[in-house]
Parts: C-alpha cells; sequence; structure tokens
C-alpha cells in the first residue's frame, strides 16, 4: 500500500466489512477524496478529508443522513457502514452505474422513465423524519442538528462566500457587479418568515452526484451538502430548481417534471412553475458566488482550484 492508502487502512481497520484486501484511490472531490475499498464482504467507498477544502465536510451529519434514509427504507442512497471515532473518515456501500450524463443520448422512453424516477427520489426525501437524524447526530456529535432557513443559506452561499473570496485575489470587475447583488439577498432573507414545514433536500443534484445503471436503477450520492430546509411558505419547490439549472435532463423535460409534480404534491402548475424560477435564480447567482470565490482563493495560491 501507498502512504496515502495506510493511512485509510489504520482509520477503517475497525469496520465491519471483514478482511481488507486492496484500497485504491477513486478521486477527489470539492471537500472529501474517495476510495474504493475491497473486503471480503464487498466493495466499499470511503470519504476522507482534503486538506485544502475551503469547508471541512461534517462526516458524522453525512452518517445520521444516510442511517436516517434507512428508516424509511429509502431506495436511492448508499447505505452508512462506519464512521470512525474521530469522525475523519466513512464508509458506506457502492452504488451501481455512473454519472447521469450517458442518459442525455439514450431513447426518449428512458430518458422519460428516468425524469419518473429521479422526481420520485426526490420526493421520497419529505418522509425522512427531522427527529431521528437529530437525536443521531447528537449521539454521534454531541451537537444540536438545526433547520436550515433561507436567512442562513444566504449567509453561507452570500455573504460568507463573499467575505472568503475578499481573503485572496477577488476580480475588481466581478466584485462591483456581485457586492450590491448579496447586499439585496441580505436585505431581502432579513423579511421572509421561515415556515413550520421541515423538509429534507438533497442539496447538490448536479449530473455527477447522481448514478444511473444502463437497466436505470438510480442513486443519490455526496449527502454532506443535504440539509433539512424550513422555507417560507410558497417558497417548497420539492428540490427541483437545483436540477432546472444543472441537469440537462430536466432542462429538457422541464413541463414533464412540473406535471409531475405537481399532481403528486397537489401544487398548480404555474405556482410551482413561479416558485422555481424565482429558486432557480438564486441558485444561479450562488453558483457565480461559488466561481468568483473559489478563483479569487486560487488566484492566490490558497487552494489549488481550476473553477
Amino acid at each position: 500500500m501507498s502512504k496515502d492508502t495506510t493511512a485509510i487502512f489504520k482509520l477503517i481497520n475497525n469496520a465491519p466489512i471483514g478482511s481488507i484486501t486492496s484500497i485504491d484511490l477513486v478521486g477527489n472531490g470539492y471537500a472529501s477524496t474517495a476510495y474504493k475499498v475491497t473486503s471480503s464482504e464487498g466493495i466499499f467507498i470511503a470519504l476522507t478529508r482534503k486538506e485544502d477544502s475551503i469547508a471541512a465536510p461534517d462526516y458524522a451529519y453525512y452518517f445520521a443522513i444516510l442511517k436516517t434514509l434507512e428508516t424509511i427504507n429509502y431506495e436511492f442512497a448508499p447505505r452508512a457502514v462506519y464512521l470512525n471515532p474521530k469522525q475523519s473518515i466513512i464508509l458506506m456501500t457502492t452504488v451501481p452505474g455512473e454519472a447521469i450524463s450517458w442518459i442525455n443520448t439514450a431513447s426518449e422512453d428512458q430518458q422519460k422513465k428516468t425524469v419518473e424516477i429521479l422526481v420520485k427520489a426526490l420526493l421520497g426525501l419529505r418522509a425522512a423524519p427531522f427527529s431521528h437524524c437529530a437525536k443521531t447526530y447528537k449521539q454521534l456529535s454531541g451537537k444540536q442538528l438545526e433547520t436550515t432557513t433561507i436567512e442562513k443559506n444566504i449567509q453561507h452561499y452570500m455573504t460568507d462566500w463573499f467575505e472568503l473570496a475578499q481573503t485572496g485575489q477577488p476580480d475588481p470587475t466581478l466584485t462591483k457587479w456581485i457586492k450590491p447583488k448579496v447586499a439585496a439577498c441580505e436585505v431581502f432573507a432579513r423579511h421572509m418568515k421561515p415556515s413550520n414545514r421541515t423538509v429534507l433536500v438533497h442539496g447538490d443534484t448536479s449530473e455527477g452526484n447522481i448514478f444511473l445503471s444502463r437497466d436505470l436503477r438510480l442513486h443519490l450520492i455526496d449527502w454532506d451538502g443535504s440539509s433539512f430546509d424550513q422555507l417560507p411558505d410558497g417558497w417548497d419547490d420539492f428540490g427541483m430548481a437545483y436540477l432546472m439549472n444543472h441537469v440537462p435532463l430536466f432542462q429538457k423535460f422541464r413541463p414533464l417534471v412540473i406535471s409531475l409534480v405537481s399532481e403528486r404534491c397537489h401544487v398548480p402548475t404555474h405556482e410551482l412553475e413561479a416558485i422555481i424560477i424565482r429558486l432557480q435564480e438564486l441558485i444561479k447567482l450562488g453558483d457565480i458566488q461559488w466561481a468568483y470565490m473559489m478563483h479569487a482563493r486560487a488566484s492566490a495560491g490558497e487552494i489549488k482550484s481550476k473553477p
């Protein structure tokens, strides 16, 4: 084993997966490095924190989310297997398939079927109990799990990221353009009153985080960005706006998506469309903010990145 994989072995040698035969680097994500772990019990995926990540992933939360999804027999996520005592690595089952982008060249019937499955997967998250996740997270981390409001989201994705960009070498033209938009979002959020309804959203359903096998078995990965949201009344988009911005399949079949969600959630189509458009604009601004912040920090040599 290499130096890196030897370190991974030490972190998971007490995991209930039998004898480990090999550990191989899979790739680097936004905040984690992934390894394929082969053992006498099968093949697993281990995630460990990247040293130069701008935000340390909370693996205790990740573990609690996956365990909570097990309680509702959620079929679209990997199963959590092990969290080491220092919570610096999480081990989970592998999922079949590959990134969903391959479906963009498949038959229209396959594409429509995939849309239906993905809508089912997103709506199924609404059954996840916050109380179970909060209890599990408290047992693991000793901390209280809080819901996310629109004000907290804007604080994180707008204010905090803008301030983080200033520690690097931000582009002055982009700074001039984005600064008033961040300020406007802050004012807007302060006047929004969250509802009492709490729903789980995946939060990062880009193509790379949606795995699809050739027989159309679908799984969502990268759950560390998920959250239990308390959005203001009239702002619940059922997790669709992010997909409309980031998944070509949903862009192509937008009317079908709107129709499916409207029918299953009993929301008029015109209301749902208006909500999705509002949130798409906020998400788009958040994406620009992320690239602006990452570019500023990479230009300063603080991180290695090509945003």
